[in-house]
């Protein structure tokens, strides 16, 4: 995908008198296309066989909006990072899906608060997360991009009482499971920023160079 990415950004750039550094950058957006595509596509068939749909596409996105604000590890390859980010986003649907069938609202409550709880502490302890490739350094960016997470934060504490607490009328009786997919995919998420976050990445990571 990465090679199908580049050619196709080399192909506009020749047609449009891009320079090499815009080629890049189109590769590159290109390349995070592809591979939405293909998680989604992927998460899609599965959740549907197995009946996590709503769970996995709830994560697929609240994990995404989450990154966006506080970073975090990630695979050195494009298909480790592929492989990891579907594989995460379905166990997380199963569990939420399997959790819910089992507890009541308020054990899912109760759960959640849990881990929105260690989440909120986590982000405050190491969030943003920065790369050798993009730091982080100027004070008022990091002040933004820790606002930004703590109102993404608020918002899915919101949805998960919501959820939680009418569970019927959310996605065919889903809802206790759709909540507990926003919190689990906070965690996951906040847990991502930490160091053990990224030596827990490192050694899963299936398309280690």
């Amino acid at each position: 995908m990465e090679k199908l990415a580049r050619k196709l950004a080399e192909k506009i750039g020749a047609n449009t008198g891009a320079d090499a550094e815009k080629i890049a950058v189109m590769a590159y957006g290109l390349s995070a296309f592809f591979q939405m595509v293909i998680i989604f596509t992927v998460i899609t068939a599965v959740g549907l066989v197995f009946g996590v749909w709503y769970e996995a596409l709830i994560t697929f996105f609240a994990v995404g909006i989450m990154r966006s604000a506080i970073g975090g590890a990630h695979s050195s390859t494009y298909i480790g990072c592929l492989t990891i980010s579907t594989i995460s986003i379905l166990l997380f649907a199963f569990a939420a899906h399997n959790i819910a069938d089992y507890h009541s609202r308020f054990i899912i409550l109760a759960i959640s608060a849990v881990i929105y709880a260690a989440s909120f502490i986590l982000i405050y302890k190491y969030a943003p997360a920065d790369s050798p490739n993009k730091p982080i350094t100027r004070p008022e960016k990091i002040k933004r991009l820790r606002r930004r997470a703590f109102v993404t934060l608020a918002v899915y504490i919101l949805i998960t009482v919501i959820f939680a607490l009418l569970p019927e009328a959310f996605y065919g009786g889903h809802g206790s499971s759709c909540a507990l997919a926003f919190a689990l995919s906070a965690i996951w998420q906040a847990f991502a920023v930490t160091p053990a976050g990224k030596v827990f990445i490192g050694v899963i990571d299936f398309g280690k160079k």
